[in-house]
């Protein structure tokens, strides 16, 4: 039985476990292995600039670049666009407390990535790609501690309000802004 077959959904494991038994890299939230021929995404609730959320069972989960439009070309954001029909294993993992991973299980599309508009690393609205995702071989459920989930939306909401008083400011610097002849 493969290392990966041995894996239990809930079970917490370590960075460490995860890049040993993937044979990927160590750091970012999309770990493609080629070794493997596995893709390994993690959901970072504790300091991502990503607004991953579990709606109905399924996790909608943002693409990769953190500067700017994200693409789907020259990262991972293609091969879990095509990972119905790459032959890719797309592995999920979710942090809650910094270092600790809790493994989700395989997962699979659940309907068609989409677009939409969130903050980059540096508060700008930017257009990311959105996969909905849902867990192979169960009725997923989204199980997010409610403290996590209140925390996250906190985040979420303290952004909007950033970006509300960015636009003000911007629009204050234009009136009070004279114009040189």
């Amino acid at each position: 039985m493969s290392k990966i077959a041995q894996l239990k959904p809930g079970i917490q494991y370590s960075n460490k476990d995860i890049y040993a038994t993937f044979l990927c890299g160590a750091q970012g939230g999309m770990r493609r292995s080629y070794r493997t021929n596995t893709l390994v995404l993690i959901a970072n609730h504790t300091k991502s600039i990503y607004k991953d959320r579990w709606e109905n069972g399924v996790l909608k989960y943002t693409g990769m670049g953190q500067i700017g439009d994200q693409s789907l070309h020259g990262n991972q954001n293609i091969t879990l666009f095509e990972s119905d029909t790459n032959g890719v294993e797309v592995h999920l993992f979710e942090v809650f407390k910094k270092r600790i991973y809790t493994y989700k299980g395989q997962v699979q599309l659940s309907e068609k990535p989409y677009e939409e508009v969130q903050d980059d690393q540096d508060d700008w609205p930017r257009t990311v790609w959105i996969f909905p995702l849902k867990v192979v071989g169960t009725v997923a459920t989204e199980n997010i501690p409610d403290k996590n989930l209140n925390n996250n939306e906190s985040k979420h909401i303290a952004s909007n309000i950033r970006l509300s008083l960015k636009a003000k400011i911007l629009s204050v610097t234009w009136v009070i802004t004279p114009m040189v002849p």
